[in-house]
């Protein structure tokens, strides 16, 4: 499980959200899932919280997120009438703004399919990427520490 979705599930459910909390993670592919889920079991003892909170999978072909993800909310409000969803998202904030197009948008495309549906509340949550030391531009630099190269 990467360093970005546990810090960001931690900031997100740890005091924030109620005491009926799941996360929902869907994929294509079976390997995915299981490992994910030993990733999330193994997290238990450095993130406690995590053992109160539920992991849905959802098997969608063809990686189909949104009618997945809409299947499922419409499910959850079948279950329970009148009851408000609440979705946490996180989002990639790129160091650079011309790094933007470099992301899928998935939260933004996540953010309009929930906009017009009833009883549902999307959060967003900022995780802003650290920029990267800058390489200097002097080549002399580039072997600072080792040999340079036999010309």
């Amino acid at each position: 499980m990467s360093t970005i979705s546990m810090s960001l599930t931690r900031r997100c459910l740890h005091r924030t959200a109620g005491p009926a909390v799941t996360a929902v993670h869907v994929s294509d592919s079976r390997e995915e899932i299981a490992a994910l889920s030993q990733a999330w079991r193994g997290q238990y003892k450095s993130h406690p919280f995590l053992a109160h909170i539920r992991l849905r999978h959802i098997v969608s072909p063809y990686r189909t997120l949104i009618p997945a993800l809409m299947g499922y909310m419409d499910d959850l409000s079948e279950r329970q009438p009148g009851a408000t969803i609440t979705v946490v998202l996180p989002e990639l904030v790129p160091a650079h703004w011309w790094e933007q197009p470099l992301h899928t948008q998935t939260a933004l495309r996540i953010k309009a399919a929930l906009l017009f549906r009833p009883g549902t509340v999307v959060i967003s949550v900022p995780f802003h990427l650290e920029r990267q030391p800058e390489q200097s531009s002097d080549a002399s630099s580039a072997y600072a520490g080792s040999e340079r190269p036999a010309r």
